[in-house]
């Protein structure tokens, strides 16, 4: 980390307030980013944060308060003015156009030209460099819909870092990372920092942000709590300071006992080259945990027991009986649930109410003689509110409104409303905070204590080791190996079985 000592500021907000219909947002809100420096901001769901840089990048306005950017006043008007100034930022949910290939994308409007014509080997070319840069095995003409989200999110952070700002604002940028991703994304923030780039980095993982920032901002309920420097706060303490109360361990709390009965077993599934081969049973009341690195195949296995990927050989039995699922549907009928790691692009309609969303799963359960049961609907929703302990007005609140853990809760009502037997979890406290993580891994212990079995996949290998009854690794789509979760089973365990099983593999080759 480099020395802050005498540095002068790159942005200064001082007294910002926001409020929206019945929300004080933002309440007196100050701090400063250093020039060079790596600047965390951490907070709860709701603490203000991503209204916060919202108005920094000019997607907002706000109601109060002063600004200044490197050295001037500044209260840009919309986020075209705001990079323009030198602040490019990265959103949580990403913006790349997904029918246009990463070289496109990365010089989206800055398309180098031949007279009229874009000159593509140009842009080839410069794509290129800064994919090397980065370390990226990515094609510069590679359509972006076809690449996993870790490298959208990736090639995201490429395109802010290619206006070369004066301050980069990044919204949990590491949620759908590896950790060698994550590490060679710190890696190059460090880079950039030493050349004179300010960094605000807002995530919910509170290691990482002590591990890459210098100072760390605390929001609670709108205001800030406080600025620290990063070698006078630990861990816990941030914790603390973010939920205003002592949360203990988020990891800890009693195994689900499973039975012995097996409600799902999957035998040489594959599906192409993403699935080969993989093998596991399910019992009731398990948590199954599926750990991994991106690209390890643990969605597509999910997506094909889903009936969303097809498979090209294999069986699935469900109760002791073979099933044939060629969609979700299929899936559906056999009371099988999966819930996307991307709830807002897959998982939830978020204009929409919370009823609508459990409505969307369940039409035929919520209709009579072809008319719906508005006050069906309504009292059962209430019921998935009251028992899942949603924060909301009521089953009309719509869904945009709410917070990460309440929508992750909103998705967990809309499945559990078609009364499944098996749930698979894909990444289920991504992009949600401390307390909400606690709150999401109780629910689904109580879950799995009340029957029901659960895959969960997760890049957190703390998660995967703390919740599993079972871990299955897998690597390219293999399974490698099946281990009870018991004390020799540790992060480097399974990653050390990862890295031997490629080594064995490449030795085949």
């Amino acid at each position: 980390m480099s020395n802050l000592k005498g540095a002068t500021n790159i942005l200064e907000i001082q007294n910002i307030n926001k409020s929206f219909p019945g929300v004080q947002a933002l309440k007196d809100v100050d701090f400063s980013i250093s020039k060079g420096e790596i600047h965390g901001l951490i907070g709860e769901n709701g603490a203000g944060k991503s209204t916060l840089i919202k108005i920094i990048s000019g997607s907002l306005p706000k109601d109060s308060g002063t600004m200044h950017f490197d050295g001037a006043e500044y209260n840009p008007k919309d986020p075209n003015q705001a990079l323009n100034k030198g602040i490019s930022t990265v959103y949580q949910e990403l913006s790349l156009c997904e029918n246009m290939n990463v070289a496109e994308n990365l010089l989206i409007n800055r398309h180098p030209k031949r007279g009229l014509l874009i000159n593509f080997k140009k842009l080839n070319d410069i794509t290129l460099k800064y994919l090397e840069k980065f370390d990226l095995d990515i094609s510069p003409t590679a359509k972006v819909e076809e690449l996993p989200l870790a490298q959208r999110e990736l090639v995201e952070i490429l395109r802010a870092i290619s206006y070369q700002p004066k301050l980069i604002i990044l919204d949990e940028p590491s949620e759908p990372l590896s950790k060698s991703d994550t590490e060679q994304l710190f890696k190059l923030l460090d880079d950039i920092k030493n050349q004179g780039t300010s960094i605000l980095y807002i995530s919910h993982n509170i290691s990482e942000v002590l591990q890459i920032s210098n100072r760390i901002t605390v929001l609670r309920d709108g205001e800030k709590v406080d600025t620290l420097k990063q070698k006078e706060i630990t861990e816990n303490q941030l914790s603390n300071l973010m939920v205003g109360r002592d949360i203990g361990d988020i990891y800890s709390g009693v195994k689900t006992n499973p039975k012995e009965e097996i409600v799902l077993e999957v035998k040489d599934l594959s599906s192409g080259t993403r699935v080969r081969d993989a093998n596991f049973k399910l019992r009731r009341g398990e948590i199954f945990g599926i750990a991994g690195l991106v690209g390890a195949g643990r969605t597509d296995l999910a997506l094909t027991i889903f009936g969303y990927r097809q498979p090209t050989s294999g069986n699935i039995t469900v109760n002791g009986k073979p099933v044939n699922i060629k969609s979700p549907r299929d899936a559906m009928d056999h009371k099988i649930a999966y819930l996307p790691e991307d709830r807002h692009l897959l998982g939830l309609f978020l204009p929409y109410t919370i009823a609508e969303n459990l409505l969307s799963n369940n039409l035929k359960e919520f209709s009579r003689y072809n008319f719906l049961d508005i006050r069906k609907l309504h009292s059962i929703t209430k019921k998935y509110i009251e028992d899942l302990s949603i924060k909301c007005s009521g089953p009309n609140q719509k869904v945009n409104n709410l917070s990460g853990g309440n929508q992750q809760k909103t998705m967990v009502a809309k499945w559990m409303a078609t009364e499944p037997e098996i749930l698979i979890f894909d990444e289920p406290t991504r992009g949600i905070d401390v307390g909400a993580k606690k709150a999401i891994h109780e629910l689904l212990r109580e879950i799995a204590r009340g029957g029901r079995s659960i895959i969960m996949i997760s890049s957190e290998l703390p998660e995967i080791l703390r919740m599993s009854d079972r871990i299955m690794i897998m690597d390219r789509g293999h399974t490698v190996k099946i281990v009870d979760n018991e004390d020799n089973v540790t992060e480097e365990y399974i990653m050390n079985t990862i890295m031997n099983f490629k080594k064995g593999r490449n030795k085949h080759a």
